[in-house]
C-alpha cells in the first residue's frame, strides 16, 4: 500500500496507482510529469516576459512609457558608481549601497559616459527580465510548500499582476529586491529539506543580505529565512544563515561607511527615521492603494482565498509549512502601514508573499470520483467565472499604453547643447538621457536625488557639511514641503545652479522651490526653452 501524506499537493510527487490512474506505467508518468511542469513554467515565464516587454519594446516605444523620477535616481546613481563615484560621499543616496550597483550589468552592456537613452532603456529591459525570472522562483517555492498545483497557480498570479508588471517595466529597486528575496526563501526551504542544509543556509543568508543591501525593506527577508529553517528544527543552520547575513552586510557596508566619513548610516538610516511623513499617509488609504485601481485585485482575492485555505482547510504539517510566508506578508503589511513614506509601487514589497499564498488555494484542487465530480466541476466553474472580471481588469491594466514623451523631448534638446555642458536637473533622468555631465556643487558632489537631498539638508540645517541628521527615533512631524523650503535646503540648490551650464525645472518638481528661489534663479539664468511641463534655463556665467 502506498504511503499517504497529509500535505496537499505532496501526493503529486509520489507514484500513482497504475490500476486506478489508467495513465500508463509509473516510469512513463515519472518522466512526463517533470517535463510537463517544465514546459508549463516556461510557458508562464514567456507570458510574464511578454506582459512586461510588450509596452517598452522597441526603444522608440519604451522611452515613452510613463516616466517616474526614481528611475532617474537609480539610473544616474548606477552610472556615477560605474564611473568611480562613491555613494554617500560623492552624492546623497538614501538607499543601501547595492542599490547603486544593481543595474550596472544593463549599463555596461551599452556603456556611454554619463548615460544615454539606450542605456536607460537597457536598464528598463533588465528590470523587466528580473521580474520575469521571479516566475520559476515563485513556482519552486509554492511547489515545495503545497505541490505543483500551488506552484503553477502562484507563478500565474505573479506573471499577470499589473502592479508588479508596471514596477518591473521601470528602473526600480523593487525588481531586484523581489528576485533576491524569493531566491533567499527558496534556499531556506532547501536548507530545511535538504541534507546539505548548511550549504543552503549559507546561500540563503547571502541572498537575504543582498536583498537588504538593495532596499531597506529587504531586511524582512532574513526573518522569513530564519523562520523557515527553524520550522524544520535546524538550529545550527538558522544560526549559520543569520551569521552569513550579518557578515555580508557588515563586510559590504563598512567600506562605504568609512569612505563616506560616516555619511552612509546618516543618509540611509537616520534620514529614513527622521524624514517627514510623505506620500499616502492614512493607513486605510495605504491598504486601499494595494489594489492599484484593479491592477492587483485578482491577486488580492486569490491570496485571501489562499489564507482561508491555510487557516481552515489545511492541517498539521501542510499548514505549518506556510507559516513563514504568512509571516512575511504580515511583516510586510505592518511595515507599509508604519513606514515614514508610502507610494503605490511599495506594493511590490508584499507582492511575493501574496502570490505565494494565492497559490495555496490551488493546492487543494482535486478531481473527485463518481457523481460528486460534476458538483465540484460546476462549483469550480462558477468561481472561475466570478474571477473573470478581475482577471480582465488586470490584463487591461498592464496592456494599456501609458505614453509620455517628456523624457524624449527634454533629452533631445539637452543633447544638442555644446559638448562639455553640465546639467542640473531635479529629475536626474533628464541629465542621464542627455549624456551630459551632471553639474557638481561647491563641495564637488553631484545632485542625484533632489527630493531626498533637500529634505536631508533641511533636517541637517548644515548644507553639505556632513554633520548628519539630528533626529529622534520618532521622526519629524513637519510637513515635507515646509521641510524642503527651509533656507538651508534652498540655498544649497542655488549654490548648485550657479555652477551649472543648464538647469531644467519640470512641472512635477517645481514645488520643491520657493518663489524666492525661482526668482533668484531667473536673475542668473535665461529661459531658452519653455513648455507647459518644463523650462530649460541657460545659466549666465557673467552675471
Amino acid at each position: 500500500m502506498e504511503r499517504v501524506t497529509s500535505r496537499p499537493g505532496a501526493e503529486d510527487n509520489l507514484p500513482v496507482n497504475p490500476v486506478a490512474d489508467h495513465g500508463g506505467s509509473p516510469a512513463t508518468r515519472g518522466f512526463m510529469q517533470p517535463v510537463a511542469l517544465a514546459i508549463s513554467v516556461l510557458g508562464i515565464s514567456v507570458l510574464a516576459g511578454f506582459a512586461r516587454f510588450s509596452q517598452i519594446w522597441p526603444q522608440s516605444i519604451g522611452m515613452t512609457w510613463q516616466p517616474y523620477e526614481d528611475e532617474g535616481v537609480y539610473a544616474l546613481a548606477n552610472q556615477l558608481a560605474l564611473q568611480g563615484a562613491i555613494p554617500y560621499r560623492d552624492f546623497f543616496f538614501g538607499h543601501p549601497p547595492l542599490a547603486a550597483y544593481v543595474f550596472s550589468p544593463a549599463l555596461l552592456y551599452h556603456f556611454n559616459l554619463w548615460g544615454s537613452p539606450t542605456s536607460f532603456i537597457m536598464a528598463r529591459y533588465f528590470s523587466s527580465l528580473l521580474g520575469a525570472l521571479c516566475v520559476p522562483l515563485v513556482f519552486a517555492i509554492a511547489w515545495k510548500l503545497g505541490g505543483w498545483k500551488a506552484g503553477l497557480g502562484a507563478a500565474a498570479i505573479w506573471s499577470i499582476d499589473a502592479m508588479v508588471i508596471e514596477s518591473n517595466r521601470q528602473v526600480m529597486l523593487e525588481s531586484p529586491l523581489a528576485l533576491f528575496s524569493l531566491a533567499a526563501v527558496f534556499a531556506a526551504l532547501m536548507a530545511a529539506d535538504s541534507r546539505k542544509g548548511g550549504y543552503w543556509a549559507a546561500v540563503a543568508g547571502l541572498l537575504a543580505a543582498m536583498a537588504a543591501l538593495t532596499k531597506a525593506p529587504g531586511v524582512l527577508t532574513i526573518i522569513v529565512v530564519i523562520l523557515t529553517i527553524l520550522l524544520a528544527r535546524k538550529w545550527i543552520q538558522a544560526v549559520l544563515a543569520g551569521g552569513v547575513f550579518a557578515g555580508v552586510v557588515v563586510t559590504v557596508g563598512l567600506p562605504f561607511q568609512l569612505l563616506s566619513n560616516g555619511e552612509m548610516l546618516k543618509q540611509v538610516l537616520s534620514f529614513q527615521l527622521s524624514r517627514p511623513v510623505d506620500g499616502i499617509v492614512d493607513p486605510l488609504q495605504r491598504l486601499w492603494s494595494t489594489t492599484g485601481g484593479g491592477g492587483s485585485s485578482l491577486t488580492i482575492v486569490l491570496a485571501t482565498i489562499g489564507l482561508i485555505v491555510i487557516a481552515f482547510v489545511l492541517r498539521g504539517e501542510s499548514r505549518k509549512r506556510w507559516f513563514p510566508v504568512v509571516g512575511w506578508l504580515a511583516l510586510g503589511i505592518a511595515l507599509l502601514l508604519t513606514s515614514r513614506s508610502y507610494y503605490a509601487h511599495y506594493y511590490m514589497q508584499v507582492a511575493p508573499p501574496l502570490a505565494l499564498i494565492g497559490g495555496a488555494g490551488f493546492s487543494i484542487l482535486r478531481l473527485p470520483r463518481g457523481q460528486r465530480q460534476y458538483l465540484w466541476a460546476a462549483a469550480g466553474g462558477l468561481m472561475a467565472l466570478a474571477l473573470v472580471p478581475l482577471a480582465w481588469l488586470q490584463v487591461s491594466a498592464f496592456a494599456a499604453p501609458h505614453a509620455d514623451r517628456i523624457y524624449v523631448m527634454v533629452a533631445r534638446y539637452l543633447a544638442d547643447t555644446p559638448p562639455g555642458s553640465t546639467m542640473l536637473t531635479l529629475d536626474p533622468a533628464f541629465t542621464f538621457l542627455s549624456a551630459r555631465e551632471p553639474a557638481r556643487g561647491p563641495d564637488g558632489t553631484y545632485l542625484v536625488d533632489s527630493y531626498g537631498q533637500l529634505i536631508y539638508v533641511a533636517l541637517s540645517q548644515a548644507p553639505e557639511s556632513g554633520q548628519g541628521v539630528t533626529a529622534d527615533a520618532g521622526g519629524s512631524t513637519a510637513d515635507v514641503w515646509d521641510t524642503m523650503h527651509q533656507p538651508a535646503a534652498q540655498q544649497s540648490l542655488l549654490d548648485r545652479v550657479k555652477m551649472a551650464d543648464y538647469f531644467v525645472l519640470d512641472a512635477k518638481s517645481a514645488g520643491r522651490l520657493t518663489k524666492d528661489t525661482l526668482a533668484q534663479i531667473e536673475m542668473v539664468a535665461q529661459a531658452v526653452e519653455r513648455h507647459e511641463r518644463y523650462t530649460i534655463y541657460r545659466i549666465n556665467k557673467d552675471g
